[in-house]
């Protein structure tokens, strides 16, 4: 189970361009099935990085709400109401939320994200993170969930670091 940042959030170009955004920068999180990793990265900052917009989205196709994604939010504190489970294409099209910059969290979502229509003009950061949703095991996902939380909230972090005037970024 890795994280590795290409380029890494504290150096990376990606970051950088977060500093540079006059408005409240939205950040598009995505995975495989938007069943669960990017979801919890769109919660996770969306509770605790007010100055930064969250959204996720699944790059093959969408699938149900993880429950044991929920119970490892609520143990955690962080809500998970309006969570939900969106395909890639919903922020290629017309009028969709502005997307400032994408995190790909798993490998195999760069050429896809590359591909849409919009997006490609982005930067596009990945983070190479194990993904629960090809875990069967309800327990085990529920380990993984928990072993991912300190590298999420690092690399989270890192982002949010370059927007550290939140009194600048007023919803």
């Amino acid at each position: 189970m890795t994280l590795t940042r290409t380029p890494a959030p504290t150096e990376g170009e990606a970051a950088q361009a977060l500093a540079h955004i006059p408005q409240r920068p939205s950040i598009l999180f995505a995975c495989r099935d938007n069943s669960g990793l990017s979801l919890l990265a769109e919660a996770m900052v969306n509770h605790a990085h007010r100055q930064i917009r969250a959204f996720s989205a699944g790059i093959h196709g969408s699938g149900e709400v993880d429950s044991v994604l929920v119970d490892c939010l609520d143990r955690e504190g962080i809500p998970s109401d309006g969570l939900s489970s969106k395909p890639l294409e919903l922020f290629g099209f017309s009028g969709a939320p502005r997307i400032d910059l994408v995190v790909s969290l798993v490998g195999d979502a760069a050429p896809r994200i590359e591909r849409m229509t919009g997006v490609a003009r982005l930067p596009v950061e990945t983070w190479t993170l194990e993904d629960p949703s090809a875990v069967s095991d309800p327990r085990r996902r529920r380990q993984l969930y928990r072993s991912l939380l300190p590298r999420l909230r690092d690399g989270i972090a890192a982002l949010a670091a370059a927007r550290t005037e939140p009194a600048a970024f007023a919803a």
